[in-house]
């Protein structure tokens, strides 16, 4: 019986399974660019989105961000916050960045309660020969009216926020046809191929 119970249990480690059950959940760390600020989460996120809401595109200088949302007993900073990490409010959100090289390390979300990372900071993720997806899939968009390129990955693109966020609509768009490109070239077809953006002007959200 015993013999039974080591051999499966050896199988299943050899397998990569049981091994969180002995372990227990997986802890990632992340850091700012010039890691004076370091930080570290527990186990897999509540939630993985791809965002297109305009202060973070801007903070982060991309057209979308990759965000991941955490209870707040599973983030803890692991050093450099009393020297380094600076908050700024927006609104119901607050931005927390490293004051010595600019990184935005991570967010508060106050409507969710959520603890707000991106995880292209977190170690697993920074190297493409050991990058490690398993628990930051995204899993839907938010703002996608507010996208400045359509996304064609066949996830739920929500035109704000779901309707369980506070503050949503729930409301799902065409991943071809974020609202404000619609009204600018008065689309029926899916986006159109152009450069010539040098007079874009962003609806105001």
């Amino acid at each position: 019986m015993f013999r039974r119970v080591a051999r499966l249990l050896c199988q299943q480690v050899q397998a990569g399974e049981g091994v969180e059950r002995m372990q227990g959940p997986k802890t990632y760390k992340g850091s700012c660019r010039c890691q004076s600020v370091t930080y570290l989460v527990e186990g897999q996120p509540d939630w993985v989105t791809v965002t297109h809401e305009a202060p973070l595109r801007s903070s982060h200088a991309s057209a979308s961000v990759l965000c991941a949302g955490y209870r707040a007993s599973k983030f803890e900073i692991h050093s450099g916050a009393s020297g380094y990490l600076q908050r700024k409010s927006l609104g119901e959100q607050f931005q927390h960045t490293c004051k010595k090289c600019g990184t935005h390390v991570y967010e508060d979300w106050l409507p969710q309660h959520k603890k707000v990372i991106f995880p292209t900071h977190l170690e697993c993720m920074k190297s493409p020969l050991t990058r490690d997806w398993s628990a930051f899939h995204p899993q839907f968009h938010i703002h996608y009216n507010s996208a400045l390129l359509p996304m064609f990955d066949g996830l739920p693109k929500f035109a704000n926020l779901p309707s369980h966020w506070r503050g949503g609509s729930g409301e799902l768009v065409q991943e071809d046809h974020p609202q404000h490109l619609v009204n600018k070239y008065q689309l029926t077809d899916p986006v159109p191929n152009t450069t010539n953006e040098a007079n874009y002007e962003e609806t105001p959200q």
